[in-house]
């Protein structure tokens, strides 16, 4: 008795598409759109999607730039660096995909980014969170190696900005109600 086995991946997705006579695949699968009536449209919250984005990106990088005894030296401080690093870019890359899409998001892209944003927002704050305590620690422990008291403060005031952005996403995500 074989069961039928259940599709997933391309093959999934492949339902979705019918071949029409000029020979081009055409999506008949279910749409998503945001719900009429939010605070922000579709154009609104996908420009702050990327504005929020690159501005994290940006100064998460400017961090790895800087020249700090921690982010050479201690594993505390560059493991979470770069787990920040990886949950930013997996933010955008989910942002990468619900543009290509359009307003109107196929189900295969709707759940591959849309539920994943919140968590990844909370993941670059709870990361730049921990990025921050690293430094801090090896401060304490290593000292200013370079003596660039400068470069200290604007690599925690980038945390805390990249931690303020990651949560006002995060907030964002979850108030923007989806339809069928």
């Amino acid at each position: 008795m074989a069961g039928e086995q259940r599709k997933t991946g391309r093959s999934a997705r492949a339902a979705y598409f019918t071949r029409a006579v000029s020979g081009e695949y055409i999506y008949n699968g279910p749409l998503y759109r945001p719900k009429p009536g939010q605070k922000l449209t579709w154009r609104q919250a996908m420009t702050l999607r990327w504005v929020m984005g690159a501005a994290a990106m940006g100064l998460t990088v400017l961090c790895g730039c800087l020249p700090l005894a921690g982010m050479t030296r201690a594993v505390y401080v560059i493991a979470p660096y770069m787990c920040q690093f990886i949950a930013g870019g997996m933010l955008l890359w989910a942002v990468g995909k619900m543009t290509g899409g359009g307003d109107g998001l196929r189900e295969y892209v709707f759940d591959a980014s849309v539920p994943r944003l919140p968590g990844r927002a909370a993941a670059m704050a709870l990361f730049s969170v921990l990025t921050a305590i690293g430094e801090g620690v090896s401060l304490l422990k290593l000292g200013d190696g370079s003596g660039n008291r400068a470069a200290v403060i604007v690599f925690f005031a980038a945390q805390l900005i990249v931690f303020v952005i990651s949560l006002i996403w995060r907030r964002m995500e979850r108030g923007i109600l989806w339809e069928k």
